[in-house]
């Protein structure tokens, strides 16, 4: 959970970082225009047919989940860090090739509408759309 939170809160001041120290190339009018462009070359777990995901939103809420434990924002798709845990899943809890298989502990998120997913999928998601939008190759899927 240690390492989940780390990554996620991480990741998702990457935003932050790039608006302030502009590079050639990644230059962005404020943090919103950064957080669109990412969410714009987000593919779910690179499967180009696979429906639509809003990771860099999921995963500012995780974020913010895991600094403030509740969330108070309307449009925050988590209610708090309590909806934030390390669990199996089972069978058809998650999207067909998301999170890990067998049941084993991860780190899964649930939305106030109640779906779940993978908090290593939804960083995985993010990351690619990041390494994608600064046109950097993409390592092997888990790699990260």
């Amino acid at each position: 959970m240690l390492a989940g939170r780390q990554a996620a809160i991480k990741l998702h001041h990457l935003s932050d970082f790039v608006v302030s120290n502009p590079a050639p190339g990644a230059t962005f009018p404020d943090l919103a225009g950064a957080r669109a462009a990412v969410q714009s070359h987000l593919i779910f777990l690179r499967e180009p047919r696979a429906p639509y995901v809003d990771d860099v939103v999921l995963l500012r809420d995780v974020a913010d989940a895991f600094k403030h434990r509740k969330l108070d924002r309307r449009n925050a798709t988590v209610d708090g860090a309590d909806a934030i845990v390390m669990t199996g899943t089972g069978w058809g809890k998650l999207r067909y090739g998301e999170g890990k298989w067998g049941g084993v502990e991860q780190v899964i998120v649930e939305r106030k509408d109640g779906s779940q997913r993978a908090l290593s999928s939804v960083m995985q998601n993010v990351f690619d759309a990041w390494l994608t939008l600064l046109g950097q190759p993409l390592p092997p899927i888990n790699d990260y």
